[in-house]
C-alpha cells in the first residue's frame, strides 16, 4: 500500500509539473532579468559579447537622446585584429550614430567581474559617479550584481538592449536561447559560490 501511494504521489507531482512547465520555464528564465529605465548618467558602458549589434544600438540610441556625453564600448581584443568595441563603432557609423562619442576600450578581459574591476578603475580616475551598463536581457541581472559588488561606490543603471535573442516567455523553443539560458544560469550559479 505504499508503494501505491509513494507511486501515486510522484505521478501526481510529475502532472502538476509537467502542466506547469511552461510557468516554471518562464520563471527561470525571468530570474536571470533585472533591468532599469535608463536615465541620464555621467557615461555609458555597452558590454562586448553581442554578435547583433543590439547592445551597441542602444548605446547609441541612448546617446542620441542625450542621457550621456559618451559611451565606453567593451568587448576583448582581436577580433581579426580589432577590438569588439571598434567593429561595433563601425557598424553604429553605418546607422547615424554619433561615433565621435563612442569609446572603445581595447582589452583581453572574458569575464563580466575582470572587465568591472578594470571599468570601475577607469570611472574612478575619470571621477564618475553615475553609469548606464548596456548588456542582454538575460546578463542584466549577473552584470548588475558584479559591477554593483565591484564598484559600490558609483551608482548603476542596468538598461537591457533592444534584442529578441532570449525570449523569456518561450526561451525554450530556441536551441540557440537554450543555449544562453543553461550558460547564463552556470554562470549565476558560479557567481552565487564565488567562483
Amino acid at each position: 500500500m505504499r508503494k501505491l501511494k509513494l507511486l501515486f504521489s510522484i505521478a501526481l507531482l510529475c502532472s502538476v509539473i509537467w502542466v506547469s512547465r511552461a510557468y516554471i520555464l518562464t520563471a527561470a528564465g525571468a530570474y536571470l532579468v533585472s533591468a532599469q529605465e535608463p536615465k541620464p548618467a555621467d557615461i555609458i558602458i555597452v558590454l562586448g559579447g553581442d554578435t547583433s549589434g543590439a547592445r551597441a544600438q542602444k548605446g547609441c540610441q541612448l546617446l542620441q537622446q542625450g542621457l550621456s556625453k559618451e559611451a565606453w564600448m567593451s568587448g576583448l581584443l582581436n577580433f581579426y585584429g580589432k577590438a569588439e568595441g571598434e567593429l561595433a563603432i563601425e557598424m553604429m557609423r553605418g546607422q547615424g550614430c554619433p561615433v565621435a562619442q563612442m569609446v572603445p576600450l581595447k582589452n583581453q578581459l572574458d569575464s563580466t567581474r575582470d572587465e568591472a574591476r578594470v571599468i570601475g578603475k577607469m570611472m574612478r580616475d575619470r571621477g564618475i559617479k553615475s553609469y548606464l551598463l548596456i548588456t542582454s536581457n538575460f546578463h542584466t541581472r549577473r552584470s548588475g550584481k558584479v559591477f554593483r559588488e565591484v564598484n559600490p561606490d558609483i551608482e548603476a543603471i542596468v538598461v537591457s538592449a533592444d534584442d529578441n535573442g532570449f525570449p523569456v516567455d518561450r526561451w525554450w523553443h530556441s536551441r540557440s536561447a537554450r543555449r544562453t539560458f543553461f550558460y547564463e544560469w552556470v554562470k549565476t550559479v558560479s557567481y552565487w559560490v564565488g567562483l
